[in-house]
């Protein structure tokens, strides 16, 4: 029962955001952009949020990145 608690109990943002950016890392932007949506509604005025965001965006579609030459 103590174990099933434990499972419930949302995770707190510090996880969230470490849960996000492995995520991010491996290139699953796909379920690490709703935690960091998630997380930039929470906290509105966190940049951090935001440019990890439009990071995870750019990879999504890079067609929307700018050229390297």
């Amino acid at each position: 029962p103590i174990l099933l608690l434990a499972a419930i109990q949302p995770l707190s943002a510090a996880d969230s955001l470490a849960r996000a950016l492995e995520l991010q890392r491996r290139g699953n932007c796909r379920e690490a952009l709703p935690i960091l949506r998630k997380l930039q509604k929470d906290e509105p005025h966190n940049r951090t949020y935001a440019r990890l965001i439009a990071r995870c965006s750019t990879l999504e579609r890079p067609e929307a990145a700018p050229a390297l030459s």
